[in-house]
């Protein structure tokens, strides 16, 4: 788009001189063709598969205080639990919501010499709680099953068509699933954010845990972040 954002920028400053290489009408009718052009490709882009992969390729998205907040409420994950968080900051939202709502919560993040895949707390902890990296989903579900404990990760639902993905859940002891009505938000900065311009990957976003809950399958509404009421985004 860069190319045609010139050309009429082009042709705005030859008017403003009474420069012409054309005569009026004819920039008017260029004009118009350039900006229908433009519009109808941007909005090809807002609905492709394009910004699926924007997501797949970037791991720096962020989970909203928000969602984290229904987690908490919809989980009821007892007081005493400590919750490790391994790919947070203590600035992230799962850490000052978690602390907020009582927990004791651990976090570790790779930035700070502490990789998920070589790295475990010397403090006792009960259960895992995380967005992971996007990347990786079936090395993530490998290292988790070195702990034997419960988990709740956020994962992309195409996650599920991936074999490795697959194989590797069913190895563990109770592996769950919780499908939200309403799709997840993300953000590029977790402290400061529009909850109204919140990006949303093209895809769903589900919790998958480990022998965390009574069912094994849930259905939860999600957060309704365009206060619409609607029951499914």
């Amino acid at each position: 788009m860069l190319v045609v954002d010139k050309i009429l920028e082009d042709l705005k400053k030859q008017t403003k001189e009474g420069f012409l290489k054309y005569n009026i009408n004819e920039i008017k009718e260029i004009t118009k063709y350039l900006n229908e052009y433009k519009n109808i490709n941007e909005s090809k882009n807002k609905n492709s598969i394009n910004q699926a992969f924007n997501f797949a390729n970037d791991d720096e998205w962020y989970t909203t205080k928000e969602d984290v907040q229904f987690f908490i409420n919809m989980a009821n994950i007892p007081k005493d639990k400590v919750i490790w968080c391994p790919f947070d900051l203590k600035s992230s939202n799962f850490v000052k919501i978690f602390k907020q709502n009582g927990y004791k919560v651990i976090s570790s993040h790779i930035s700070e010499g502490k990789d998920f895949y070589n790295f475990e707390p010397k403090q006792q902890w009960d259960i895992i709680i995380s967005n992971p990296p996007f990347r990786g989903k079936h090395n993530i579900l490998e290292r988790l099953l070195v702990f034997g404990k419960p988990w709740a990760l956020i994962f992309g639902i195409q996650a599920l068509n991936s074999e490795k993905f697959c194989d590797k859940l069913q190895m563990f002891e109770k592996p769950q699933y919780i499908h939200l009505k309403r799709r997840m938000c993300f953000t590029k900065d977790h402290i400061n954010y529009d909850v109204m311009k919140l990006s949303r990957p093209s895809f769903a976003s589900m919790w998958i845990c480990n022998k965390l809950f009574e069912n094994d399958i849930q259905v939860w509404k999600g957060v309704d972040y365009k206060k619409d009421g609607k029951e499914f985004f």
